[in-house]
């Protein structure tokens, strides 16, 4: 597992709209672009997103308005040189009535 604190939104917190989302990743104090590969995603969004190796915050950018429902916020991390790969995530709520009639 990727040891992540500090996320927002807080995983299950229900929010009225995001355009951004961050955490702290912990242990990640030797971060180097050249040493991992560091990609953050959520669920069919284009995510924008940097990391500050100092704070060990990544902060990421979406692209567009979220419809409401469930969400779900992914931090993957590759280490280049062993290829271990450690993973965080949480789901969210968009707050709003669905149009989902169905699943």
């Amino acid at each position: 597992a990727l040891p992540a604190s500090q996320q927002y939104p807080a995983p299950g917190q229900v929010v009225t709209q995001l355009a951004t989302f961050s955490c702290r990743l912990d242990e990640l104090a030797d971060y180097s672009p050249e040493k991992y590969v560091l990609n953050a995603k959520t669920t069919g969004k284009k995510v924008t997103f940097s990391f500050d190796a100092q704070t060990r915050m990544l902060t990421a950018t979406v692209g567009s308005e979220f419809k409401p429902g469930n969400y779900f916020i992914d931090i993957y991390l590759r280490d280049k040189n062993t290829g271990i790969t450690a993973q965080n995530g949480w789901l969210f709520t968009i707050a709003g009535k669905s149009n989902k009639t169905g699943y």
